[in-house]
């Protein structure tokens, strides 16, 4: 069975039931584990399920999770819990010598910690329990997803279940990427951490045979609706030698050259929904390419030769910077006759709009889910997770879903654009948008 998750609270049950029938181990890898009441409610789960003998093991990203206190922690560790930090700032240990000549030892400790803290991320979000079933997504641990706390203007996300086991030793694989990065077995919380490189291939095209079509080198696109020629073989189609090594039964490719094969291949439709969109380099040209495609298609009279591009923002944000370089690359996408709507969720007129924090592609017979966003932050420094599900049992729920978005969004145009207009911070953000 796989299934796509639009509600806080569906989720947290399913996965709360899924602990509790664990019956030989438990990975749980998230970025934000808040100590809220559905936070305990998985603390709970995960100590009684360590001390009946299951194997529990949880990552957490030390940023995402700064406002979990250490005792959360620790009553876990003390339950039988291998509990680990990902990237902790540690800036100063017990009995470091606090002269004058141990100065250049704490800077240094202070770069490492920068660099380790707002360079690179844990934004993994994964669960997997025993080998029979794993989740996925963009859901968190906290309260602020979940309608029964929350009340109507939680937070909309997005989170893939599955029984699959070829899927599910997928999404195991991303934990157990995560694991190699650390340095030593310790349990304790503040352990260091080995700064390996980003392994490249997080994104999972499933099922491989379907991958194998995306398998050629992607032309450089120089400007907007044209391609440079340069280095074609005959017939323009010459094959990658790193997608010839497919994994059994899924193809594995980093997440930005997945997304640009997808979109460049695509021919019918590309809908897409992320709360952070700054797309960049050649994934902005090629949005350019395929808007000038469409608007060539409308021109000739004949829309449905033409791909049916669309962007799905949210109308507010948790990060106000964020919002205002979105919204400016969104305009500009509109003056290229992109259709960009702005999500609110309201059920009444009177109801504040909700965050969209779903992170989803569906582009042509493909549908894309993960914690992944559409910005460079997360496709080149963060860990994230990205599978690419073709022709899923679940794409007509992923169809309703991009339904429901427009239903409940406003269409930016030029009698609105005004009121959705860029801030300042946005043109000052905008050169320095690759590293925030």
């Amino acid at each position: 069975m796989e299934r796509f998750i639009t509600e806080g609270d569906d989720f947290y049950e399913s996965a709360l039931a899924a602990i509790r029938a664990a019956d030989s181990r438990v990975y749980l890898e998230m970025y934000i584990f808040a100590d809220d009441e559905i936070g305990r409610r998985f603390h709970t789960a995960l100590c009684v399920a360590a001390q009946a003998g299951r194997r529990i093991v949880v990552i957490y990203d030390r940023v995402g999770s700064f406002a979990t206190p250490a005792a959360f922690w620790r009553e876990l560790r003390e339950a039988g819990v291998l509990v680990y930090a990902y990237h902790p700032l540690i800036l100063r240990r017990p009995g470091d010598d606090p002269g004058f000549f141990a100065m250049w030892s704490l800077v240094a400790r202070w770069l490492r910690a920068l660099r380790r803290g707002f360079l690179r991320r844990n934004h993994r979000k994964t669960l997997i329990v025993d080998d029979r079933i794993a989740f996925t997504g963009g859901f968190n641990i906290m309260r602020e997803c979940s309608r029964s706390l929350s009340g109507p203007g939680r937070w909309l996300d997005t989170m893939f279940m599955t029984d699959r086991p070829i899927l599910v030793h997928a999404i195991e694989s991303y934990f157990r990427d995560s694991l190699r990065r650390i340095r030593g077995a310790r349990r304790e919380i503040g352990a260091d951490l080995n700064t390996i490189r980003k392994r490249a291939r997080e994104a999972i095209l499933f099922p491989a045979h379907a991958a194998r079509s995306l398998a050629l080198r992607l032309p450089r696109l120089r400007i907007p609706g044209r391609i440079n020629a340069r280095k074609k073989t005959t017939a323009g189609l010459r094959t990658d030698k790193r997608s010839r090594r497919l994994d059994p039964g899924y193809s594995r490719m980093a997440i930005p050259r997945a997304f640009k094969k997808l979109l460049y291949h695509s021919e019918r439709r590309i809908y897409l929904t992320y709360p952070y969109f700054v797309p960049y380099g050649g994934m902005l040209r090629l949005l350019h390419h395929k808007a000038a495609q469409m608007q060539a298609a409308r021109r000739d009279g004949a829309p449905a030769s033409g791909v049916d591009l669309r962007i799905y923002l949210s109308m507010i944000s948790d990060l106000p910077w964020m919002r205002d370089i979105t919204m400016l690359i969104a305009a500009r996408l509109r003056k290229r006759g992109v259709p960009v709507y702005l999500y609110h969720g309201r059920e009444h007129r009177e109801m504040a709009p909700r965050f969209s924090h779903s992170k989803v592609a569906l582009i042509d017979d493909w549908c894309g889910l993960g914690a992944s966003n559409f910005d460079r932050r997360s496709m080149v420094l963060n860990l994230e997770s990205l599978l690419l599900r073709h022709r899923a049992p679940f794409q007509k729920d992923v169809e309703d879903f991009f339904s429901y978005l427009e239903e409940h969004s406003v269409r930016l145009d030029a009698s609105n654009q005004q009121e959705f207009k860029a801030g300042w911070r946005a043109y000052l953000l905008y050169p320095f948008r690759r590293w925030i």
